[in-house]
């Protein structure tokens, strides 16, 4: 309980409730329709984060994404991005696809 928590210097824990937003979402909301560069290095939390980012409206020129799992990064990012480097151990970059016209 609350009381032995404290008694032995820790501290109960508690579950607080704080605002979420997706990638797009954020963008949208900061009015950007444009993105140069971008880098992700969210300590294990890349697949989801960029799960929420609509590649179909805001795909960055470049992606730097950090991540142990690049099959799955390079799977969510489909056909709008392409990869051009490993530069280090865990650091991919994309860079955005550039559409064949006709």
């Amino acid at each position: 309980d609350g009381e032995e928590a404290d008694r032995l210097g820790r501290r109960a824990p508690k579950t607080i409730a704080v605002p979420s937003a997706t990638l797009s979402e954020l963008l949208d909301e900061a009015g950007e329709k444009s993105i140069d560069f971008m880098s992700v290095d969210v300590e294990g939390a890349e697949l989801a984060v960029l799960s929420g980012l609509d590649l179909s409206r805001h795909t960055p020129g470049y992606l730097l994404v950090e991540t142990k799992h690049p099959d799955q990064v390079a799977e969510l990012l489909g056909t709008h991005m392409e990869f051009v480097e490993l530069l280090s151990e865990h650091d991919f970059l994309y860079r955005r696809r550039v559409a064949v016209t006709k």
